[in-house]
Order: structure tokens, then C-alpha cells, then sequence
């Protein structure tokens, strides 16, 4: 019974790998003529591999060119701001726990609003 315990204990003891899939259902949506709002569910709860702690939102307007922000938690929503009027951006989504970062989520793309003024 003494090799039972140990051999629970070890594979209880032994860390859970970074997630194994990615965050589901992305949508992006554009707000303005300068921001978009990236939205997404986490990865499928059998691919987290534990607690998510964040994500990272990677965009990019032109290839080879890319930014990335991370979400302060693990917030399953965020407001890109700072973007380049009528242009089209794509954005991808990685998931984090304490090991590390997951494979990225299929690439969604929105454009932002023109820059127009309203007449009365």
C-alpha cells in the first residue's frame, strides 16, 4: 500500500503541461474608426492543463508586422485602440497558464470604421 501512495503522490506532484488547444469562438468587432473589441471563450476545459492566468491578443494589418497585448487576468474580452483608420486587422489569441502559452486560435479579421463626419 506504501508504493500505491507514493506513486499517487509523484503523478499528482508532476506539472500540468501549457494548454493544449486554443481559445475558441474569436470575433472581432469593430467600435470605431481607431479601435476593435477581440472577444473569445477559453479553450476547451479537457485542453486548459489547469487555471488560465491570461492571454495574449496578437494583431496585425500587414504581414510580417505584428503587436501583441496581454489581458492583466484572465479576461476573455479586450479593447485594441490606437489602430489606423478604415483598415483591416487580424487578430490571433494564445492562452497562458503557469507553464506557459498555448497554440494560437484561427485568425479573425475586422476592418475599422471610416473616419467620417456626421452632418446635421
Amino acid at each position: 500500500s506504501y508504493i500505491i501512495i507514493i506513486i499517487i503522490i509523484i503523478v499528482l506532484s508532476l506539472p500540468l503541461p501549457e494548454p493544449s488547444g486554443p481559445p475558441q469562438n474569436v470575433r472581432a468587432l469593430a467600435l470605431s474608426p481607431t479601435s476593435i473589441r477581440v472577444i473569445w471563450n477559453p479553450p476547451l476545459l479537457s485542453q486548459r492543463n489547469g487555471l488560465i492566468s491570461h492571454y495574449t491578443v496578437r494583431f496585425t494589418s500587414q504581414p510580417h508586422h505584428s503587436k501583441s497585448v496581454n489581458t492583466i487576468d484572465n479576461n476573455t474580452s479586450i479593447v485594441i485602440s490606437d489602430l489606423a483608420i478604415f483598415t483591416t486587422y487580424s487578430f490571433t489569441i494564445k492562452a497562458w497558464n503557469v507553464i506557459g502559452a498555448g497554440p494560437e486560435s484561427q485568425a479573425v479579421d475586422n476592418t475599422t470604421w471610416e473616419d467620417c463626419e456626421y452632418l446635421d
